[in-house]
């Protein structure tokens, strides 16, 4: 009787720790998961090779108004992706996206003659799947195109 007593209640003491435990780590990663940035500053340190981590930062970046560091991020990407190492899929995706956000930055700074290579590189690209994001890919670039076409009256490649 004594035995049981105190194996229910050893049981229920480690229960205890266990879910204090689990309470302290919940409350650690909610520091994580306060804002995309602070997510994706923690997954680019804690898995720096990952090119996906570097463009939602840059993103999150973006979104902030914090331009210079977006571009640094969305370059870091563009690094990891360089490899041809890396599968030709993840590179394409990357690249796109890449292309696409470093577009649009230019294009705030009015840098026209930066904006249009990366608006081609875009165009240019092989779309290998129908999905839906590819999609909105090909149609930001194609409307990222024609607002240079109005802006510079022709290709921006030029020199004005």
């Amino acid at each position: 009787m004594i035995g049981s007593w105190l194996r229910r209640r050893a049981g229920l003491g480690l229960g205890v720790v266990w879910v204090l435990g689990l309470a302290g780590q919940t409350f650690q990663q909610t520091n994580v998961w306060a804002s995309d940035e602070a997510l994706w500053t923690h997954a680019t340190t804690v898995t720096p090779g990952k090119a996906r981590g570097w463009v939602n930062l840059g993103t999150a970046y973006a979104q902030a108004g914090r331009y210079w560091d977006a571009e640094i991020a969305f370059y870091a990407a563009e690094q990891i992706v360089a490899n041809p190492q890396r599968p030709v899929r993840e590179r394409q995706i990357t690249m796109r996206l890449t292309n696409l956000n470093l577009a649009q930055l230019a294009m705030l700074r009015q840098d026209w003659q930066a904006a249009w290579p990366r608006v081609e590189a875009v165009r240019e690209t092989p779309w290998t799947s129908d999905r839906a994001s590819v999609a909105a890919h090909r149609a930001m670039a194609e409307r990222l195109h024609a607002q240079l076409l109005h802006v510079c009256g022709r290709p921006c490649d030029e020199t004005f």
